[in-house]
């Protein structure tokens, strides 16, 4: 638990080493104190108030300058340099009463991926949210990972319905013996 009623739900590193803390309505990094204790340091006064009760911070990522911390209906980005937050909503006139499902740094490690349950997969810029092309084709499918394939190519795994090829304009399926087991077993 942390020092200030929460649990630690997920946590993201910086190249620099600084370690980021998402909780229960708290995010968090870690700093030593005058003799190298390492403590919490609470970062709630600088989130916007209108999302303060964000619920749970489900992951963390260090990402460049950014440190994405990725709710259920907000991301929050700590701009590291500026020390300021700032809040990424779902695709909402798109997809009224959507949410977020799960988050991911994509392949290459330049940008942050975030699923959108009614838009699909999405990257986050500095202005918000852009769908992917053919990241429609991912809408409600509970995606669990993104990995490289190939030089262009990702590998997205879906709950429910196995694994896909996305090449950067289209999602199809990729057909291996691994589909057989996921559909038996879900992939979580």
């Amino acid at each position: 638990p942390l020092d200030f009623g929460s649990s630690v739900i997920s946590m993201g590193r910086t190249e620099d080493g600084q370690i980021f803390i998402g909780g229960k309505n708290v995010l968090s990094y870690l700093r030593p104190d005058s003799v190298g204790v390492m403590k919490f340091v609470l970062m709630m006064d600088k989130v916007p108030a209108q999302w303060r009760q964000f619920g749970n911070a489900w992951s963390t990522h260090a990402i460049g300058r950014h440190v994405y911390f990725q709710c259920d209906n907000v991301i929050l980005r700590w701009d590291i340099e500026q020390k300021t937050f700032h809040a990424i909503t779902p695709q909402t006139d798109l997809a009224p009463g959507t949410s977020f499902f799960l988050s991911y740094p994509a392949p290459g490690g330049k940008h942050l991926l975030v699923q959108d349950m009614k838009v699909g997969l999405c990257k986050v810029t500095e202005q918000g949210l852009t769908p992917l092309p053919g990241g429609e084709r991912m809408a409600g499918l509970q995606v669990f990972c993104v990995l490289p394939y190939d030089a262009k190519t990702w590998l997205v795994g879906a709950r429910h319905h196995g694994l896909f090829l996305y090449d950067g304009a289209t999602f199809r399926k990729f057909d291996s013996p691994a589909n057989d087991f996921i559909l038996a077993n879900d992939l979580s």
